[in-house]
C-alpha cells in the first residue's frame, strides 16, 4: 500500500513540477487541515460551539467571543418559576464574557413548543419559539434554525432533557426599550447540545 501512494506522490510531483518532498509536505499539510477543519467543527453532549456579536451597527457586526464550551449539567444554573399549577424552570448556562444561553423548561403530558433566549444580564430580553415539526424536531419560528429534543418522564409529564442543535441556531438579545432592535446575537453552532439537569 505504502509503495503504491509513494508512486503516486512521485508521479505527480514529477507532473506539477515539484519535488518529491514539497509534494509530500503539502499532502501532510492537507491533512492537518482537514483534521483541524472537522475537529471544529464536532462538538456534542457537553458542548456548545458559540460565537457571539455586537449588533450595534447591523451593518457591521462586531464579533465579542467566539469558543466551544465544555460544561457537565452541573454548570447550569436552574431557577424554579413554577406558579403552583405547573412546573416551569428557567435553566441556562454562561457561554463567555457574562451571555448566557438558555431555556423555559415546563413539565406538561406533551410539549408542542418552547422557548429559547440568550441574555447579557438581567436588562435584557431575548426570546426565540421553537415549534414542534414533526417528531422530535423542533423549528425556530422567526428567522432559520431546527434543534431535536429528547425528553425525560418526571411524573407522568414531559420535561426537556437536551436540545441538540440540527442546524446553526441565532439568538437575538435586546438591551434597549426599542421593540425588535437587535444589540446581539448568540449564534449556536450546529451539533451542540443543550443538556439539562433534572
Amino acid at each position: 500500500m505504502s509503495f503504491r501512494v509513494g508512486d503516486s506522490i512521485e508521479k505527480n510531483a514529477g507532473r506539477r513540477g515539484l519535488t518529491i518532498a514539497d509534494s509530500r509536505r503539502e499532502i501532510v499539510r492537507l491533512v492537518i487541515a482537514t483534521i483541524l477543519v472537522a475537529a471544529s467543527h464536532v462538538c456534542g453532549a457537553g458542548c456548545i460551539g458559540y460565537v457571539i456579536t455586537d449588533q450595534s451597527d447591523p451593518a457591521h457586526p462586531r464579533e465579542i467571543a467566539r469558543g466551544t464550551k465544555i460544561y457537565s449539567p452541573s454548570d447550569l444554573q436552574v431557577d424554579a418559576r413554577g406558579t403552583g399549577k405547573s412546573d416551569f424552570f428557567s435553566k441556562s448556562l454562561e457561554l463567555a464574557r457574562g451571555f448566557r444561553i438558555g431555556a423555559s423548561v415546563t413539565r406538561e403530558p406533551v410539549i408542542d413548543g418552547f422557548g429559547l433566549w440568550g441574555t447579557l444580564d438581567d436588562g435584557s430580553f431575548s426570546w426565540e419559539w421553537f415549534d414542534r415539526s414533526q417528531g422530535s424536531v423542533f423549528k425556530k419560528l422567526q428567522e432559520n434554525g431546527r434543534v431535536s429534543v429528547t425528553f425525560r418522564d418526571v411524573r407522568g409529564l414531559q420535561e426537556p432533557a437536551s436540545i441538540t442543535f440540527e442546524s446553526d441556531v441565532s439568538l437575538r438579545i435586546n438591551e434597549t426599550n426599542q421593540v425588535g432592535k437587535v444589540t446581539y446575537r448568540i449564534l449556536v453552532k450546529k451539533d451542540s447540545v443543550l443538556e439539562f439537569p433534572p
